[in-house]
Order: structure tokens, then sequence, then C-alpha cells
């Protein structure tokens, strides 16, 4: 190659044309060290012998990608998976939650957790991935979208119970409501008569009626007077001392001990009485001389009793006494029906007073039937035969000659018949050669006052004579006052 178009006259190896190698000599006269060579960053230098082929500014030996000018010591991060600035780490200044050398916003399961970022419900916690064991807190744990799950959540609200402030939604929270499951319950809620406080107050009271100052409202205090009797047996629930056993105090007109009668002071005394219906089973159809029935009128019309005579059928139809206070039944031979004192029965249940007259003959109906009459009420009353004679005198007990009127003992008993009985209901009124020929029966309760004696001669002579009739005066006004009994 002639020296003028060699371009290096001192170096046989260089000339037009000359084949051409990667280095720093333009073997071939062309101008270029590249030829076919290659040169990345376009210096004009071929990479095999540039140092610094990308032309970074980061020499080939530190530049951690020579084929990259955007990778460099130094060189800007980015949060991606390119180390840009040539230092060994992805990570840099960016998010590495797991610390596993990728950054957050390349790392497909940030939290490690095994479950990728987009099924993740909470990607930084890897304590919280589908499946994971559910806690009951207000955390989703296993990222099903519900906070629940199988623990308790009484007012559906989606919120368990164990997290919510306010189990049974009725705005009052749990801290002060005094019954977290019952929405009627809460601070201020409407209070009833009963035994719950609905409005947590810690009084059943409220505004009820209270008599004893006890925690209980009446309506549902079982003893609204606190006097140890229930209100379902104490006659008045209103007044702690009246009650079953009460001390009873006598003739103030109140029925402490609940027996159904004031306490009378003297128990011979009788209160006045004040008129009333009387109704007389006549006695004169057996035999005209048997006046008894009128004894009987006149008795009662002179104590101003108001007075009908009714033939025994009277008493077949109980509802005939249903405005009647005193019965007489005046004939002691008269047959009468189980029906009949039945009636008599009823009506000595009901608190009347009733006189039945018997006879001499433990046999005849009417004392078979003062005996039937005790035994309904449970008392064994057995006849046991007849005292024979003239009884006289035939003493009267207890109160019965003397109050209200002081009677001496009858003068006149023709023949009676005696029986035993042990009750504390039934005494004995009439006594004749020391035997008991005549009774009374007091029914317990509110029941009213059986009188039978077993000789109706005293009766039908006491026209003509002043203490028989004075002693029919004294029956008659217990009759009429029952609690005599008591």
């Amino acid at each position: 190659d002639p020296d003028s178009t060699d371009c290096d006259d001192l170096d046989p190896a260089v000339f037009n044309g000359a084949a051409e190698i990667c280095d720093l000599v333009d073997s071939d006269c062309d101008g270029s060290l590249v030829d076919e060579d290659t040169d990345l960053d376009g210096d004009g230098t071929p990479d095999c012998v540039d140092d610094d082929v990308d032309g970074d500014g980061d020499p080939s030996a530190t530049d951690c990608d020579d084929e990259d000018a955007s990778r460099y010591t130094g060189a800007p991060e980015l949060c991606d998976a390119i180390d840009s600035d040539c230092d060994g780490s992805l990570v840099d200044g960016f998010d590495d939650f797991d610390g596993d050398g990728e950054p957050d916003c390349i790392d497909a399961d940030d939290d490690d957790d095994g479950f990728g970022d987009p099924a993740d419900c909470a990607s930084l916690d890897p304590s919280i991935y589908p499946g994971a064991p559910e806690l009951c807190d207000t955390v989703d744990s296993d990222c099903d979208g519900s906070l629940v799950d199988e623990f308790d959540d009484f007012d559906g609200d989606l919120d368990p119970d164990c997290t919510d402030p306010d189990d049974d939604d009725d705005g009052d929270p749990d801290a002060t409501d005094c019954e977290d499951y019952d929405p009627a319950f809460y601070n201020g809620a409407p209070e009833l008569c009963d035994t719950i406080d609905h409005d947590c107050d810690g009084d059943l009271v409220d505004g009820f009626p209270n008599f004893d100052g006890d925690a209980e409202p009446d309506c549902i205090d079982l003893d609204d007077d606190d006097d140890g009797d229930p209100d379902t047996s104490d006659c008045d629930d209103a007044d702690a001392s009246i009650y079953n056993g009460a001390p009873e105090v006598c003739d103030d007109g109140i029925d402490q001990d609940c027996d159904g009668f004031d306490l009378i002071c003297d128990p011979c005394a009788l209160p006045t009485t004040s008129p009333q219906n009387a109704v007389i089973i006549e006695s004169q159809s057996v035999n005209s001389g048997h006046d008894m029935d009128d004894e009987w009128q006149d008795t009662l019309v002179g104590l101003g009793h108001s007075v009908s005579v009714q033939s025994a059928s009277y008493l077949n139809s109980p509802g005939n006494l249903e405005n009647v206070d005193i019965l007489i039944w005046s004939s002691g031979v008269m047959s009468i029906s189980s029906t009949q004192w039945g009636t008599i029965d009823s009506f000595v249940a009901g608190g009347g007073g009733a006189y039945l007259q018997g006879e001499y003959q433990t046999t005849y109906s009417t004392n078979q039937a003062f005996a039937s009459i005790l035994g309904n009420a449970g008392i064994s009353f057995t006849w046991t035969g007849t005292v024979s004679g003239q009884l006289s005198p035939v003493t009267i007990a207890g109160c019965w000659d003397e109050q209200p009127r002081a009677v001496s003992p009858l003068s006149y008993y023709w023949y009676g018949a005696t029986g035993t009985v042990s009750h504390a209901d039934v005494d004995v009124l009439l006594t004749g050669n020391g035997q008991p020929v005549g009774w009374t029966w007091c029914d317990p309760g509110p029941g009213g006052l059986l009188v039978h004696n077993t000789d109706q001669d005293w009766v039908r002579g006491s026209d003509s004579n002043a203490n028989a009739r004075t002693f029919m005066q004294n029956i008659a006004d217990a009759l009429a006052n029952p609690q005599v009994c008591r």
C-alpha cells in the first residue's frame, strides 16, 4: 500500500484492506476502529477494548451491567427487579416487609405467608391469609369477609359479641347494659311491674306501689304487708297487723286473725240483733196440738224479725232460702227427707243459723238428720238411747243461760234422746239426768250455727212458761248472730 494511502507507513500490518482485529489500531485504514465489531455506546471504541462499554461513566470493572447505561454504581434506584445502582440489593430504601430481598413493590407475597398478595386480604400481616385460624377479634384473619365466623353474634350486626360494644344493639353499651342479650333491657327502658329490672337502675319498684317498702313491688310481692302471711291467705294485704293467727283485739270491728269474725270481748255477749228474715217449717200437719211453729213465730216476731211459715216441701229447693237468715224446723216427729236436711246443711254451711227440733226416739228422722249433717262435716255422732221420764231440771250449758237474757234450768223436759260425740265444733247444749240431750254445732270457717235438742214439749208449753220462752229468745238471738260460735 503506497505511503500516500497507507495510514501507518511504519507498520506493515496496517494498510488499506488489511484484516481488521478488535483493538485500538485502525488496521484497514478506513478511519474506524469498530468496523464489524460492536460499539454499544457508539463512542468509536469497540466494546472489546472499551473500558466503559455502555458509556455510563462506570468502568466495566465496577459496572454490574456493562450493557445497560442505566445501571452503574450510584445510579438512581427504582423499585423493580433490577439492581440499578450495582450495590447487590434490589431493596435499597424500599419496603421489604418479609425481609426476603425483594421489595414489596415486586414481591408476589409481601408477608411470606404462602398466599400471593392479590388473594391475601392483609399482605403485610403473615397471620392473615385465606384459611388462617380465626380469632374472635376485629380482624378477618381467614380473609372470608366475615369477622363472625363460628363466634356468637347475638344482634346479627356482623360484629361478634366478643368485640361488639353493644351485643343486643339496644343503644346501651354492654358496659352499662344490665342484660347484654335482651334488647328490652337497657338504661332508661320503659319499666313494667314484674320481676325484671328493665331500666337497669337496680330497682324493681320504680314508681309502682310497694306497701311494705321492700325491694318488690306489690304486683309481684307474695306478701305485700310483710307480715309473714302470704297475700293468698292474708285477709288484708295492706295491714301488717292483720294475718292468720294474729293477736285479736276484741270488739274493735276488725278481724285481725282472719278467721272471719271479730273477737267478742265478753264471749257470752251478743251484738244487738237487727231484724232478719226467718222461715219456720210448720209442725201442726202432724198433730194439731203440736203448736211449736206458733210458739217460734211468737218468739221471732216479738224480737222484730220477719217470719214466714212454710211446709216441709219448701226445703226441697235450696234456692228458697236465698234471702233467709234464720231457719226453724219446729217438729221433732215430722219426717224429714235427705233432700230437706241437705238443704239445712247447705244453709248452715253458707253462714245461716238453723234450729232442728228432735224427739226422744233415736230413730226419728230429725235425729238421724242431725247425725247425718255432722257426718257430712266429718264428725262422728252416735245415738246411744233414750233418757226416760221427766228430766227436769235440764241444765243449759255455756253462755246460753245468761246471754242476752238470764235463763234458769228448764223445769219441764219430757223424755229425750242421748248420744256421743267428741269434736271441738260440737258442744253440749242441754243436760238431763246427767245425759246430754241437746247440742250445738258451729260450722268452721264462714259457716253458721246448727242447734238441736230432743224434746219439743218444753217449746210447746213456752206460752205459759216465761223461762222457756226466754230460752227460745236466747236461741233466736244466737241464730241471728252465728259468730256466737266463735
